[in-house]
């Protein structure tokens, strides 16, 4: 709600009033920040501190007021905190400094202050709680092994076309620019990216095109820095200002054609996005921790019982259990011993294989011959699975493709051990 009231709020002052309808209408309705919105991650966020720093920037250099640039820092500086990912918005911002600065470059420097303060805050708390003076930087670089060309590979043997971030995966160089016209996510916006900055370039001696350059150029800087960096897979969510930047060019573009008179072309196009966002919808993951959801709904069914479950099930939960007011005291993560009931995903004990705090020990959450179910939880379908089981889309799609868009989210066994 925030970010809608505050990107909605600069919108209608720099682009105008219209495209801020447009923008906000847009927002709401793409899954990439709707659905992500419930999530327990930190890509909303870091769009509220990456967008809040690049408006307020982009004030002060329509300003005399000093204090607007300390602001645009200390708000980069909560990006960074926030996820490194926004590590793009500083190099957004060097590249500006260098070759756009707009205003006398000594004007930045109260913004380069502000931001090392901030992270130089963080960087003081973490050294006193872990004693590690470079705690944060062992975390962002050794949080999770990552190797694009292995994960491409194995989709490749597999004959499949998703990887196990949920992208369409046909060649570690292509995937970046693929998923950005292909994802759910983001249906839509980006194919009319294209002609929207078409548009704007044909313009771009205007005062608004000039600011939708900016956007756009933080968007690709955005893009680029995840697309290339070696130490993140592709996911989707990490794009979200590459899909905001996409929005802005897009919004823009169907309030000019509507105060051009050509009405009904921006109808078409609105109508045309909003129904993709809905089809998009109907095929997400509303509930993407299902898994530990039910895990909460058991364990409140069977007070003072002991379960076991895969490491990453219990790593996940921990939120909900404190949310609910459960302990987790019966809830073990380990290999479970007879006569002991397993709470078991067959999804998270996958994931659990390729995290490095749990790959060693995930043989010992796969059942086996001294197993038994006692109880099955399946989890919901997705909204269009009815609606694509009746069009006979499963014998048209690769088979892994329609096992993500007609299966149930999760299926979940209790199962105890002889």
């Amino acid at each position: 709600a925030a970010f809608v009231a505050m990107n909605g709020w600069f919108v209608s002052r720099f682009l105008g009033q219209r495209c801020a309808y447009f923008a906000t209408l847009l927002v709401l309705t793409m899954p990439g920040f709707l659905v992500v919105s419930t999530y327990l991650n930190p890509d909303i966020p870091e769009l509220f501190f990456t967008t809040g720093a690049f408006w307020t920037l982009l004030s002060a250099r329509h300003s005399s007021k000093r204090w607007l640039w300390f602001a645009a820092g200390a708000l980069a500086g909560l990006a960074f905190v926030n996820r490194q990912t926004s590590a793009a918005f500083v190099i957004f911002t060097v590249l500006l400094w260098l070759f756009s600065p707009g205003v006398l470059r000594s004007r930045y420097f109260p913004m380069a202050i502000a931001f090392l303060c901030v992270v130089g805050a963080d960087w003081l708390y973490l050294t006193l709680m872990t004693g590690n003076p470079s705690y944060r930087l062992q975390v962002d670089f050794n949080h999770d092994p990552v190797d694009r060309f292995a994960e491409a590979a194995r989709v490749a043997a597999q004959g499949s076309w998703i990887d196990k971030e949920g992208n369409i995966s046909v060649n570690v160089f292509v995937d970046p620019v693929l998923n950005l016209f292909v994802s759910q996510k983001y249906p839509l916006v980006f194919w009319l990216a294209l002609p929207a900055a078409l548009a704007a370039w044909r313009q771009r001696y205007s005062p608004r095109a000039r600011i939708l350059a900016l956007i756009t150029g933080l968007g690709l800087v955005s893009f680029v820095f995840v697309a290339a960096n070696p130490k993140l897979y592709l996911v989707p969510r990490y794009f979200v200002i590459a899909a905001w930047a996409a929005v802005m060019l897009v919004s823009w573009w169907l309030a000019s054609l509507w105060d051009a008179g050509r009405r009904s072309i921006c109808a078409a196009g609105t109508v045309a996005l909003l129904l993709a966002n809905a089809a998009a919808l109907s095929v997400e993951n509303v509930q993407p921790r299902m898994v530990e959801q039910a895990l909460v709904g058991w364990v409140r069914e069977h007070p003072g019982e002991t379960v076991y479950t895969d490491i990453e099930t219990r790593a996940r939960s921990e939120f909900y259990f404190r949310f609910a007011g459960i302990p987790m005291e019966h809830v073990m993560a380990a290999a479970p011993p007879a006569g002991a009931r397993f709470f078991y995903s067959k999804k998270r004990v996958e994931q659990c294989a390729t995290m490095q705090r749990c790959r060693d020990q995930a043989k010992d959450f796969r059942p086996n011959a001294l197993w038994r179910s006692e109880q099955k939880i399946d989890g919901p379908r997705r909204p269009g699975a009815r609606l694509a089981d009746a069009l006979g889309m499963g014998r048209i799609l690769p088979a892994d493709i329609a096992a993500r868009v007609l299966a149930p989210l999760d299926e979940i066994t209790v199962d105890k051990v002889l």
